[in-house]
């Protein structure tokens, strides 16, 4: 019986034994599993710290500089403010900036900054009653800018300002726009141009005034169509042209030019003729240009030469250039007028 109770015992420590080497076992793998999953994360952790982010460097031109500091703030960036007075836009806007937009940056990259600031103040003259031409040349002097607004008006003339915005005497800054109402004149009333060619004097002044314009000069000219007919009218027949328009015509004479026979045969009479003509000084070709801002301007040229006055070119064009060919002697005078306002004079040389 002793001997039985021994070899218990002994099975009981042998089993006691094994569990406890499993146990040992499972707390041992468990353990590395935690080093080793430790020692993964730490590990990238580590490297994450010395890597740094890459991104493109936005666009701040045009943004206010309160704009521009938050999304540099966002990006994490250092940067510098630089200040310039401009008088083309307005103070308080990012003007340029260092890198440009697109460049790959990292974060704490420094970024320049220019803001724009007031180019200096002005004080306001009156533009009142003066013609919008007249009124712009005095703003771009003072820099500043104009915005017409035009307005039918019963009292004034086309061109002249009614009002102004902004009062006379107040201080702004360079480059202000100041809004204007302008005249446009009464109501229009679009005209069409009859056509006139091959008709007699009276028969063209008829129409003329029936369809509201005005009969301005009248030229002869060497012509073999019927003596007294009109061969030529200011404006194309069906132009839309204002009330009032002065339309000049040319006559035939009904003088064709000769042939060369008839020419010579007169030359020998005509010799002392012919030497004074060649004395006199021939009209050579003259290009105006005048740069209109509003449709519908009336455009007239009066021609100045050997004390006589004549209008050469009245007509209602658009907004743009306007390319005006004519002829003068040297030293012709070229007053052109926009809505009846001197605009500019020009000396043929």
């Amino acid at each position: 019986d002793e001997g039985k109770g021994e070899a218990k015992k002994v099975r009981k420590k042998k089993k006691k034994k094994k569990k406890e080497n499993l146990k040992g076992s499972i707390l041992g793998m468990l353990a590395a599993f935690i080093l080793m999953s430790l020692a993964f994360f730490g590990r990238n952790q580590i490297l994450g710290l010395f890597k740094t982010e890459e991104f493109v460097m936005p666009d701040l031109i045009d943004m206010t500089e309160s704009e521009a500091k938050d999304r540099i703030r966002e990006l994490e960036l250092e940067f510098e403010i630089k200040r310039k007075p401009v008088s083309d836009r307005d103070p308080g806007k990012v003007i340029s900036q260092d890198p440009v937009a697109g460049t790959k940056l990292k974060k704490g990259y420094p970024v320049e900054l220019v803001v724009s600031e007031s180019g200096g103040s002005v004080t306001v003259p009156s533009f009142l009653n003066k013609n919008i031409y007249e009124a712009e040349t005095i703003a771009r002097r003072l820099k500043l800018k104009l915005n017409p607004k035009y307005i039918n008006s019963e009292m004034e003339e086309s061109g002249i300002i009614l009002s102004q915005e902004i009062s006379e005497g107040s201080s702004v800054e360079s480059g202000t726009v100041i809004n204007v109402s302008v005249s446009q004149g009464k109501e229009k009333s679009e005209i069409l141009m009859p056509g006139l060619i091959g008709k007699s004097l009276d028969e063209a002044k008829k129409e003329i005034e029936a369809s509201g314009l005005k009969l301005g000069n009248v030229d002869e000219e060497n012509s073999d169509k019927p003596k007294g007919s009109v061969i030529w009218q200011s404006h194309k027949s069906g132009a839309e042209l204002n009330k009032n328009t002065l339309i000049h015509l040319k006559l035939s004479n009904g003088k064709a030019d000769k042939p060369e026979e008839d020419k010579k045969e007169d030359k020998e009479p005509e010799k002392d003729k012919d030497k004074d003509k060649t004395k006199e000084p021939k009209e050579k070709s003259v290009e105006l240009t005048i740069n209109v801002v509003k449709d519908g301007t009336a455009i007239k040229v009066e021609r100045t030469q050997n004390g006589e006055t004549s209008t050469v070119y009245n007509q209602v064009v658009a907004a743009g250039d306007v390319r005006i060919s004519t002829s003068g002697l040297a030293g012709a005078k070229f007053d052109i007028y926009a809505d009846g306002a001197l605009v500019d004079s020009v000396v043929k040389q």
